[in-house]
């Protein structure tokens, strides 16, 4: 049990420094484009690996169904944010995010039966307004002022996307290789990826970047797609998806931490009393059995 808080605490960590190169980056790379590179040579540096695996091609073959059905959930969140954002902007797609716990806790009671208490709802709720607190630097005039428009509206379902994603990482079992089950899913989302930067007209234009800017990219498609992938599918297994996306309330918290620590970000003294809600918050949904 320590074992999987800690790989989910990991991969919680490496999410929320992908904020930060992703901010970088985006300033050589459209976003649809910059997020189908990650996904094109996380693919290709998992190649060798997979090839080692013993009846590697009939094993990925036979994973490929039950990846598309994942890596499509996964690849919609974040074609819905991109698209999003042409018509909100980022503090709006930053406070919908924080209902995914929420949205994964309703979409595994559908598909699962899973029961939720009202000390759970309750829990979720608070776990958001926590989190909005934070994003909002503890502002109370900006969290009033947050209005919807109808790119939150497409943003929420991308959030929706996200909540299957985490409720479907539960179809993943034991019995099949993590390894090639991370490699399936990457590749189908070469393919998403693909038909989006298709349908979105994107030019597949790589620009020459600096050697900083390698470095972040080199982060994204090592720490936050593959190892990501890989720690999420071991902690769900674990734990179960509803634990597992309660360390969303901590996102926040990890990126104001980081943006300290590299950029030198003061963190407001009005937000510690949220950053130590999110983390209570965080805890108590740990209690939950295992679903």
């Amino acid at each position: 049990m320590i074992k999987a808080q800690g790989t989910i605490l990991l991969a919680t960590l490496l999410v929320a420094g992908s904020f930060i190169s992703a901010d970088y980056l985006s300033q050589y790379y459209h976003p649809v484009l910059l997020t189908w590179l990650r996904f094109v040579l996380a693919a290709l540096l998992l190649v060798p690996f997979v090839a080692w695996q013993p009846n590697a091609g009939k094993q990925c073959w036979a994973l490929f169904p039950k990846a598309a059905l994942i890596s499509l959930f996964y690849c919609g969140f974040f074609i819905a944010m991109f698209a999003a954002l042409e018509q909100t902007s980022t503090l709006n797609t930053a406070s919908i995010y924080t209902l995914i716990p929420l949205l994964t806790a309703c979409l595994c009671f559908v598909f699962y039966r899973q029961k939720m208490l009202l000390q759970d709802f309750v829990l979720y709720l608070f776990g958001a307004i926590c989190a909005l607190w934070v994003i909002f630097d503890g502002d109370w005039q900006k969290l009033q002022s947050f209005s919807f428009n109808p790119g939150d509206k497409l943003f929420f379902v991308g959030c929706l996307s996200m909540g299957a994603y985490a409720a479907s990482l539960r179809l993943v079992s034991d019995s099949e290789s993590r390894l090639l089950m991370t490699f399936a899913i990457i590749l189908m989302a070469v393919v998403w990826l693909s038909l989006a930067l298709w349908a979105m007209s994107v030019p597949l234009a790589l620009n020459q970047i600096t050697s900083t800017a390698v470095w972040h990219l080199i982060y994204l498609v090592v720490g936050t797609t593959l190892l990501t992938l890989y720690l999420y599918q071991k902690a769900t297994l674990a734990l179960g998806p509803k634990r597992v996306v309660a360390y969303v309330y901590l996102n926040p918290i990890l990126v104001a931490v980081l943006d300290y620590l590299f950029n030198q970000q003061a963190i407001n003294i009005a937000v510690l009393p949220a950053v130590l809600g999110g983390v209570a918050v965080t805890c108590w949904l740990q209690r939950q059995k295992r679903a």
